[in-house]
This record gives C-alpha cells, sequence and structure tokens, in this order.
C-alpha cells in the first residue's frame, strides 16, 4: 500500500467508529484484568517557556478564553492537571476531532494552534508528560533522551528542572545551568521532525551533532538520567488511534520484547552511578512493560534497583505493576508457563523472558501502570531504576575514568569555564544544549 493510500486509511480510521472490535485484543486484555475505555481520548497541553512569560500566558488562557466557557451548561470547561507542576497543563474534555467542530470553543482552538506554531503552547498527552517529571532533572544534570523523537518529552526536561521555575529568560538560564540534554533517535525521518520540536523553545542552547564514528577518541560519556521511552506495540493508545485496537496481534509486543531489553540495558551501562532511568511505553502489555523490566533486573544482579516514584506526582492515579500475567501465542492461546508452551510454532515464537516465573520475587508493584479509566488519559507504563553499582559486565575502571573526566568537566564549569561537548564543527556545545543526533546506541 502506497504512503497515500495507508494515510487515508488511517484517516478513515479516525471517523469510523462502527468496528472498534477485536477479539484477540478483548481476549487478551480481559485475561490480563484490563480494558481500555471506549470514549475518545481528551485534548491536553502545557505551557512552556519561563516564569514570567508562561504566567502571562496562563493568565490569558484563564481570561480571555476559560472564563467564557465557565457559563455555558452544555460544554464542560478545561481544566488544570492536578498532579503537574504549576498549574501549567490543562485537559480539554472533548477530542481533538470535536474541538474543531464545537462553535464554543473555535477562539480556544485558534489560540492554542497559533501558541502551539510558535513554541508558548505544547500539545501533548497527559501521560505523556509523566516520564520526563518522574526522571526528576536538574540543571546541573547530563540527560539522554535515548528515542527522543518526536522530542514532546525532550522539550519538557529544561521545563521539570527546578531551576527553570525561578529563570526569567535565556540571560539567568546561560548563568545557572550547565547541564546538558543529548536527544538521540536511529529513525532519521523521525529525527528530522525533533529537530523540528526542539526549534519550537527558540533556545540559544541548541546544538545539531552527526552521530559519533565508530570507535572514536575519548572516554564515555555517563548520564546522571536516561530516558527510555522505547518504541512499543501502542496499544496504549487505542482510544485516539483506533486502528490500533483493530489490527491488534500478540505478535507486535512479542516481537520488540528483546529490542526494548537491549535499548534498556544500553541505556543502564550509559547511566552513572547513583543516576536514575526512566523507562516507559505508551503500551498495556506486560510483555513489553514488567517482562522487559525483570529481565534486566535479573542480568545486573542487585546493581540496579526499581524505585517507587509515586511521590514526586501528587495527585496522578496509576496501579502497581503486575506481578503475575499471561503470554498469548500467535493462535491466540494463553499460557501462564513456559512450560505450559508445546513443541512446535509457539515454542520458538515465544521465549521464557516473557513469563512473569522468573520475577516473582522483584518489587513490580513499584511499577506504574496508567489505565484509561483512572483519569481519562490513554494507557502507559513507567519504571524508574536507580543505579546502586557498576553492572557486572562492565569494566569498572573505564568507567571510573569516565565518571571522573565528567567531574573534572563539572568542575571547571563551576570555576567559570565551559564544558566542552564537542560538535559536528568542533565548537563547545552550550549550558544545558539539546543536542540532537543518530546515535547508535543498541550493538
Amino acid at each position: 500500500m502506497g504512503r497515500r493510500k495507508r494515510n487515508i486509511a488511517e484517516a478513515k480510521d479516525l471517523y469510523d467508529n462502527s468496528k472498534e472490535s477485536n477479539a484477540l485484543f478483548e481476549k487478551y486484555y480481559t485475561a490480563q484484568a484490563m480494558l481500555p475505555e471506549a470514549e475518545g481520548l481528551p485534548v491536553t497541553f502545557r505551557i512552556t517557556g519561563f516564569r514570567g512569560h508562561s504566567q502571562s500566558l496562563l493568565k490569558l488562557l484563564r481570561t480571555r478564553y476559560l472564563e467564557e466557557l465557565l457559563s455555558l451548561t452544555d460544554i464542560r470547561p478545561p481544566e488544570p492537571l492536578p498532579w503537574y507542576p504549576s498549574g501549567m497543563a490543562y485537559q480539554l474534555h472533548t477530542n481533538r476531532l470535536a474541538i474543531r467542530k464545537i462553535n464554543e470553543l473555535q477562539r480556544l482552538h485558534s489560540f492554542l494552534v497559533t501558541e502551539t506554531e510558535t513554541g508558548h503552547i505544547t500539545r501533548q498527552e497527559a501521560v505523556s508528560m509523566v516520564p520526563p517529571l518522574v526522571l526528576d532533572v536538574r540543571s546541573s544534570h547530563r540527560v539522554l533522551d535515548m528515542c527522543a523523537a518526536p522530542g514532546s518529552k525532550t522539550g519538557q526536561m529544561p521545563r521539570a528542572a527546578a531551576p527553570w521555575r525561578r529563570q526569567r529568560g535565556w540571560t539567568e538560564l546561560w548563568r545557572a545551568a550547565d547541564g546538558l540534554i543529548v536527544a538521540n533517535d536511529v529513525d532519521q525521518r523521525r529525527a528530522y521532525m525533533m529537530v523540528h520540536q526542539l526549534k519550537r523553545l527558540q533556545s540559544p542552547c541548541f546544538v545539531r551533532v552527526p552521530p559519533a564514528p565508530p570507535g572514536a577518541d575519548g572516554p564515555p560519556l555517563l548520564f546522571d538520567r536516561v530516558l527510555a521511552d522505547v518504541p512499543c506495540s501502542g496499544d496504549g493508545t487505542a482510544r485516539k488511534n483506533p486502528g490500533v485496537w483493530r489490527r491488534w496481534k500478540p505478535g507486535h509486543a512479542n516481537n520488540l520484547h528483546l529490542t526494548q531489553a537491549k535499548i534498556l540495558k544500553r541505556g543502564l551501562e550509559l547511566l552513572a552511578v547513583g543516576g536514575r532511568l526512566v523507562y516507559s511505553t505508551c503500551s498495556l502489555n506486560p510483555v513489553e512493560n514488567e517482562a522487559v523490566v525483570g529481565k534486566l533486573l535479573l542480568e545486573t544482579e542487585g546493581s540496579v534497583e526499581l524505585v517507587d516514584v509515586r511521590r514526586l506526582l501528587p495527585g496522578f492515579k496509576s496501579l502497581p505493576g503486575l506481578s503475575s500475567w499471561k503470554v498469548m501465542g500467535a493462535n491466540g492461546t494463553l499460557f501462564e508457563k513456559y512450560s505450559d508452551v508445546p513443541v512446535g510454532r509457539d515454542h520458538a515464537y515465544l521465549r521464557p523472558s516473557f513469563f512473569d516465573e522468573g520475577y516473582k520475587d522483584l518489587p513490580m508493584e513499584r511499577c506504574m501502570r496508567v489505565l484509561p479509566h483512572l483519569q481519562d488519559t490513554g494507557g502507559f507504563f513507567v519504571a524508574a531504576l536507580e543505579k546502586r553499582r557498576h553492572l557486572p559486565w562492565m569494566n569498572p575502571a573505564k568507567w571510573d575514568a569516565a565518571a571522573a573526566t565528567a567531574a573534572a568537566a563539572d568542575a571547571c564549569a563551576q570555576d567559570g569555564g565551559a564544558v566542552q561537548a564537542a560538535t559536528g564543527d568542533g565548537k563547545p556545545a552550550l549550558p544545558l544544549a539539546a543536542v540532537s543526533g543518530w546515535l547508535t546506541l543498541v550493538p
């Protein structure tokens, strides 16, 4: 199918509600005791920028656009997300198609479109805002966003850093921040979208770099924070993309499990001791979620700890991670243990790491599961891991040297020097720069 025909088919999916049914999808998630809601996904957005400008924009939004909606009886007015810091994110109780058609919302819709184009507002799904918040980024941190495109979470990270809430402009930020954000994506077409998204921030602290050649000299760079929002089946997005529901097959998740585990493993290797990695998907499938986290917890032999970060999101509703689940074979058969899988297609297709039997002693309840009905969102999964010591297969001497180099760079920056992060033309990167390129992170 050509690109144009495929786009037309996907567009029809958004309007056709007559076939919202998939027997395998319903069978699988009924077995896990979860099913998404049928209603469309609400529109959500967050205000970007610095304290002074963002407060002015928020006041304008409330007085000129939201107050006039309070008098309407047939439309529920937009409300701030109670768990988002400083009331800077809002939810409209209508979906992205309806907002264009309701006359009373036309002025608000035009305002959102204009401010989005100028970079003052970012339209972003509510649950997608969670990973940067629980990553707990500070202005001094070196941050890696491993699968960054299209860049909405990357753009949120600087705003999540505490000092930014006190800054009035780029000049003060320049003096206060000595961190770095590396935004990476392996797909060059998606990376192009990411560059466009980050340029909307109008930050002078932005450079684009090519990938480092294999075998490049210099110590490896370790990061204080790593975000691994990995490629996934996306079945948690069924409310905004009904086509995901209709085309769902168990193989979509099963085929991604090992790739997701490789990305998580590489992220943990690049994480400094004492640092935090947040693993997230927009999938409900435990094969992509708890099974991936459990696999790496076992492989790292206690050097990585799964931590509970719910305290960072007061008012946000979530469920604990699953401690048991079933795995579906290619023909829809459900298995509880790998030993139950008969010899044949499924035995070669399914892997032991898909199943819960090896993870019973792990604190999976520390993971966060977000189901659509909890607070009118999409489905999502978040797990935060902190590195306590070097991973078993890593050379401590090599990585201690990298940490020492980073510490020396930090000391230089605090003394008024500049952290020299090489860019494509040999010039130093700027403080708290969003560096977008295409780095090969997964061997």
